[in-house]
C-alpha cells in the first residue's frame, strides 16, 4: 500500500514538472514572437554630412567673427585701416526715383598745409610729396578722385619708400562692400591700387582681396585688365622720377 502512496507521489510530481517545463516553453516562444521595437537611427553617411554641414557652419561663422581687417558700417563691410568716416547720401536719378550711395570722407588736412590753397600746392606738388598726398586727400574730399588718384601717385613716386598715400587712397575708393552700388568697382580699385604699392613695398599683397575676387566675379581676363592700368600706373609714376630727379628704376622691373 505504501509503495503505491509513494508511485503516484512520484508520477503526481512529474506531471508537475513537465507542465511547469511546459508553461515556460510557450511563454519564451511568445517572447521571441514580439521582440522589442528597435532603436532608430540616422544612418552613418547622413549623420556624419550632417556633422559635416555643421562644422562648415560653426567655421564660417568663427571667420565672420575673427575677421580682424573689415567691419560693418551703416550695413556695409569696410576695412578697418580706411581712415576716413562712411556717410550715406541720397540721389536724385532724375526720373522720378532716388537711391542711396556712400562714401568714405577723409580727415581735414593736417598741418603744415591747412592754410594753403589748392593753386599752391598744385605748384608745390611738382617736386614735394607731402604737398601731393595733402591736395590729394584734398581733392578726394571734394570728389575729384581722378585728380587725387593722380597726386597719389605721385607723391609715391617722389618718395618711394613711403606708399601711405596710396594706402590711404585705397582706404578711401577701394573700400566698400556688399550689395551698395560701386561695391565690385570698389574691389576692382582696391586690386590695382595695391598692386601698384606693392611693386614699392613687398609686405603690400593682394592676397586680403583674393576672397572678395571671387565674391564679384573677376574672371582671368578681369585680373589682365586690372593689371595693364597697374602698369600704366607704373609708367607714370616712372616719368615723374624722370622728369623731377632725371633718372628712375621703376621701368626696371616693368
Amino acid at each position: 500500500m505504501n509503495k503505491q502512496i509513494a508511485g503516484f507521489a512520484a508520477l503526481a510530481a512529474a506531471i508537475a514538472l513537465a507542465a511547469v517545463l511546459l508553461l515556460q516553453r510557450d511563454h519564451a516562444s511568445e517572447v521571441a514572437a514580439y521582440p522589442p521595437e528597435p532603436v532608430l537611427s540616422e544612418p552613418s553617411s547622413t549623420a556624419a554630412q550632417h556633422r559635416h554641414d555643421d562644422t562648415k557652419d560653426d567655421t564660417r561663422q568663427a571667420a565672420v567673427d575673427d575677421d580682424s581687417e573689415t567691419e560693418i558700417v551703416m550695413g556695409l563691410r569696410v576695412r578697418k585701416d580706411r581712415n576716413c568716416t562712411v556717410r550715406q547720401h541720397m540721389v536724385d536719378l532724375g526720373n522720378g526715383l532716388v537711391t542711396d550711395a556712400y562714401s568714405c570722407d577723409p580727415p581735414d588736412i593736417e598741418e603744415p598745409f591747412a592754410g594753403h590753397s589748392d593753386a599752391d600746392l598744385w605748384v608745390l606738388s611738382y617736386s614735394d610729396a607731402a604737398a601731393a598726398e595733402a591736395l590729394g586727400k584734398r581733392l578726394l574730399f571734394q570728389q575729384q578722385e581722378g585728380a587725387a588718384n593722380e597726386l597719389m601717385l605721385r607723391a609715391v613716386a617722389l618718395q618711394p619708400d613711403n606708399v601711405q598715400p596710396l594706402l590711404y587712397l585705397m582706404s578711401q575708393t577701394g573700400s566698400l562692400r556688399g550689395d551698395a552700388p560701386g561695391a565690385r568697382s570698389a574691389v576692382g580699385k582696391a586690386y590695382i591700387i595695391t598692386r601698384t604699392a606693392g611693386h614699392f613695398d613687398p609686405s603690400v599683397t593682394t592676397r586680403w582681396l583674393q576672397e572678395d575676387l571671387v565674391d564679384y566675379r573677376f574672371m582671368p581676363e578681369d585680373i589682365e585688365r586690372l593689371d595693364k592700368i597697374v602698369d600704366g600706373n607704373l609708367e607714370r609714376m616712372r616719368k615723374v622720377q624722370i622728369e623731377v630727379f632725371g633718372e628712375s628704376r621703376i621701368g626696371e622691373a616693368l
